[in-house]
């Protein structure tokens, strides 16, 4: 046998485990397997990391002792024709001369030198072809440890997010309904805690203003999140994290939820974002401007009635009125009067006409002007005359038209849990946004939102109504003569931006209680919700990291030359021209056996002394 069963063994031993690595390079970067939900400890990563250090070194050793072998085979047929081997063919056609054997010599010399890696600079930039073979096969090494050390990645990982559905239940009696419904035909309902709109059939939509669970019972409290400052990056705050002006009406659902819960449960701080898709409010609801009409009669009274107004493509006729005692003596105080009325015998009824509302606002200054109510109401939509409403016994009237019906769209909305670590702009861990729009599974924009949009104010409008009706929070949001930029692109004054974001607010409250629905959106148009996770896997899935794939692919290439190269004659033990019997074929090639080489050297410069004293040239 030419090629020694050990030798040849050896070679597929290397070979085979190069083309394990190859294909565990692959395998690792394109499965992506993971290691750990988060991070692993230092510890774990420092073991691992030593673990692989010391395999990858053992087999690029192994593979580099291979190369080197192989190439020292090669050298087998011309240190044969040096010595002259006894059992060499002694063949005159084929006698080497002196000078060529001195070729020959001067060759392998130089080959050796750099086969054992103890030749000079110099020869190895000559003799670059085989200098190149060994740093390129120890970048195995690198090549292992980078392709399997822990690294920090994300996985998207499925996540059911449930938010409120489109339903709606059934009015029994004051006491004992849901916050959202229908009182059928024929309905004969007092609706004292509720708003409601008259149905085409006698029936009637309500939505409660009470209630523990109702969404307008929350808005006064949350309004306090409401960001008058950089809105561009967030416009209100809501259960710890801070809304982006598209998201404005997201679901609470998705942030404070079972669901949610179970999911930050079970990931803890390796979960970064979920995204789902979700109704949200894209413009503004409100338009407010000045209208309407206030009279006062002392010592307390105070009458406000509407004027005709068509705004968002609707005629809303005058006649709508508040007329009531206030709680203040109006020959010495400054007072408020406001309602919101919705839809009824005075306007057009019908099912298209739920969450349309109108709110009226009427301010009158004490006589002395010492607190101008009239002013700060002029100031809150940025009216250029409102100096003129200081004065004592000013008065000023605001309407605001109220219509959701077309403002709300399906989006895929992100909550990410890290927006501290990512500058939002905000000091809330976490942060809201929206982005592409989406075509939801179980469509849930309905009357229920634009009902709940439609009477979000109520608690603002009443905060104190008992007293001398001063809308503090509304006014104080508003601010006095705020200009843009608005949450609300399309806002034309700092009040209706601010009620518009109360809508937001109490569409965001609405109960999974009354019914609830997945999040998901159709394949292609959203898809289902999502959770991102921090995870530690192997690797890396960047592109740059199939480079790592050349040293060892290099190597297998030229281990598999060399073993092939291995079974042509003149690699074989013995040199191309051995004639002697398989017994008397060498045991070991020459260049492998200082023993072999004297022998070989002894033999030349008897035979041939004029190469020893170099007169060959």
């Amino acid at each position: 046998m030419s090629v020694r069963r050990r030798d040849f063994a050896a070679d597929i031993a290397v070979i085979s485990s190069l083309i394990l690595v190859i294909s565990l390079i692959i395998w690792v970067h394109y499965a992506s397997p993971v290691l750990t939900v988060g991070t692993l400890s230092e510890t774990e990563s420092r073991v691992l990391t030593v673990g692989v250090t010391i395999g990858a070194t053992i087999i690029t050793a192994f593979a580099g002792s291979q190369i080197q072998y192989g190439l020292i085979r090669g050298l087998e047929n011309r240190l044969r024709k040096i010595g002259d081997e006894p059992y060499a063919i002694q063949d005159p056609a084929n006698k080497i001369e002196d000078d060529d054997r001195h070729i020959i010599m001067k060759s392998a010399e130089k080959d050796w030198r750099s086969i054992l890696n103890i030749d000079s600079v110099w020869e190895k930039i000559i003799n670059f072809r085989i200098s190149l073979i060994f740093p390129l096969c120890s970048l195995i090494t690198t090549s292992i440890v980078t392709s399997l050390a822990p690294t920090s990645s994300t996985k998207i990982v499925p996540y059911n997010a449930i938010i409120p559905d489109a339903n709606f239940g059934y009015y029994s009696e004051a006491l004992d309904r849901p916050c959202f419904g229908i009182c059928e035909a024929p309905c004969n309902a007092s609706f004292r805690s509720a708003y409601h709109w008259p149905l085409k059939n006698g029936s009637v939509f309500y939505a409660a203003n009470d209630g523990s669970l109702c969404p307008p019972t929350f808005v006064l409290q949350m309004a306090q999140g409401i960001s008058t400052g950089n809105i561009t990056d967030n416009v209100y705050s809501q259960a710890g994290v801070a809304v982006e002006r598209s998201a404005i009406g997201a679901p609470n659902a998705i942030i404070s939820g079972a669901t949610f819960q179970n999911l930050s449960s079970a990931y803890g701080h390796a979960l970064i974002n979920t995204t789902q898709c979700v109704p949200v409010i894209t413009k503004n609801p409100v338009r407010c401007q000045t209208g309407g009409n206030v009279t006062t009669a002392l010592p307390n009274h105070m009458k406000f009635v509407s004027s005709n107004m068509t705004v968002f493509g609707d005629y809303w006729p005058a006649g709508a009125e508040v007329s009531t005692d206030v709680k203040r003596n109006l020959s010495v105080d400054s007072a408020m009067v406001h309602n919101i009325w919705t839809p009824s015998s005075w306007a057009s009824a019908g099912a298209d006409h739920v969450g349309k509302a109108l709110l009226g606002v009427a301010a009158v200054n004490d006589p002395t002007g010492q607190v101008p109510f009239a002013s700060y109401l002029a100031g809150a939509i940025n009216d250029p005359d409102e100096p003129k409403h200081r004065a004592g016994s000013s008065t000023y009237t605001v309407m605001c038209v109220i219509n959701p019906r077309g403002v709300f769209e399906y989006r895929s909305v992100t909550l990410d849990t890290r927006a501290l670590d990512r500058s939002k702009g905000s000091n809330l861990a976490q942060y809201m946004s929206g982005s592409q729009p989406c075509t939801p599974i179980n469509p849930t924009i309905s009357n229920k939102l634009f009902a709940t949009a439609g009477i979000a104010g109520h608690q603002l409008i009443r905060e104190h109504a008992g007293l001398d009706g001063y809308i503090a929070t509304l006014i104080a949001l508003a601010g006095f003569h705020r200009e843009p930029p608005y949450a609300f692109p399309d806002s034309t004054n700092a009040l209706e931006d601010v009620l518009g974001l109360v809508s937001g607010l109490a569409v965001s409250m609405i109960p999974v209680s009354e019914g609830m629905t997945s999040a998901s959106a159709l394949e292609g148009q959203g898809g289902n919700s999502t959770a991102l996770i921090e995870v530690t896997r192997l690797g890396s899935d960047s592109p740059t990291t199939l480079w790592l794939l050349i040293p060892p692919i290099c190597s297998l290439v030229i281990l598999s030359t060399l073993s092939f190269m291995s079974f042509r004659r003149n690699w074989m033990l013995g040199g191309r021209d051995f004639d002697g019997t398989a017994e008397q074929r060498p045991e070991r090639y020459a260049a492998e056996s200082l023993y072999q080489i004297i022998t070989l050297g002894i033999t030349a410069a008897k035979k041939h002394p004029k190469i020893t004293t170099g007169e060959c040239v």
